[in-house]
């Protein structure tokens, strides 16, 4: 991507020139009438840039560096960072499916907020993905990132609503319908998350199927539970699934984020003392897919949705 003349005058910069362009890096020597000089580029974030990552964690949101090891390590994933004279004041991903992608991680620097720089990366991260393969590109907003991701054109899809509790849940039994992980079932869960999602993640699953917990009814898995995905995903296909499986990831948890539509789990939550506190938005830019938000009862993260 081209950083254009209005992209720094929205950072308070007169002058600045291009130096060069070439695949995920852009250089750029900067000018500025106050101060010196500056060299500003994009690059490929890798595992020796997980030491820059505390200084940019948001508050609540807990280590980055499991979630930026993994993209580092995955072919469908596509981490960058933005820096300064060399130091890092933004990063940013892509998370690639068959024909979606997923914006995540949009992050900047305390000291350099206010600057236009999540628009500069959200734009980089844009125009770094085939528009002609993926057509729809998704993103989870937070409060702050909502107002810059609708001047880019992404539309609101659907609210999740945040909920957590200060309680001690007491222990309860596990349905009996609820089983380990099998193998023989990774099909059946395969077909069931794309039937709901309208999206092909397996790249994305495929690593956290052994810990995942199932719902079986008749031999049919109607339901799933990863654990060590994001905050612990569940998709179902039916409340009873949805249900149970909720129950079972609230002995461990005392937050519950979902779409705001599903009152079934609002409703269930509330029961068990959880209180809203927040919301999130999903945002889509270009296509909008089919998908169906009632038979999710708790998301993956903000990096996916």
């Amino acid at each position: 991507m081209l950083m254009s003349p209005q992209n720094f005058q929205d950072l308070g910069i007169n002058f600045f020139v291009l130096l060069k362009t070439e695949g995920i890096q852009s250089f750029c020597i900067i000018f500025h009438p106050k101060e010196r000089l500056r060299i500003m580029k994009f690059e490929d974030f890798t595992l020796n840039d997980l030491e820059h990552l505390p200084s940019l964690e948001p508050p609540n949101w807990g280590s980055l560096s499991p979630r930026f090891t993994r993209f580092v390590q995955s072919d469908h994933c596509s981490p960058v960072k933005l820096t300064l004279n060399s130091t890092t004041i933004g990063i940013g991903t892509t998370i690639r499916h068959e024909d979606t992608a997923w914006l995540a991680c949009i992050i900047v620097h305390p000291d350099h907020r206010n600057k236009g720089l999540g628009k500069l990366i959200t734009e980089y991260l844009i125009d770094s993905l085939d528009r002609n393969r993926f057509q729809s590109i998704y993103l989870i907003a937070t409060e702050l990132g909502y107002p810059v991701y609708k001047k880019l054109g992404f539309e609101l899809e659907k609210e999740y609503v945040h909920l957590k509790t200060e309680e001690e849940l007491p222990e309860s039994e596990l349905s009996p319908d609820i089983i380990s992980y099998k193998e023989a079932f990774r099909e059946e869960v395969m077909k069931l998350d794309a039937s709901i999602t309208g999206e092909n993640r397996i790249n994305s699953l495929k690593d956290h199927l052994k810990t995942s917990l199932l719902f079986i009814e008749d031999d049919v898995v109607s339901g799933y539970y990863l654990p060590s995905l994001g905050e612990g995903h569940i998709l179902a296909s039916n409340t009873k699934a949805g249900t149970e499986l909720m129950k079972a990831r609230l002995q461990n948890s005392k937050i519950a984020i979902f779409p705001s539509d599903n009152n079934v789990a609002n409703d269930l939550a509330k029961e068990m003392g959880f209180k809203q506190y927040t919301i999130s938005r999903r945002m889509v830019l270009g296509k909008k897919k089919e998908w169906n938000s009632l038979n999710m009862y708790n998301r993956i993260g903000g990096h996916l949705g």
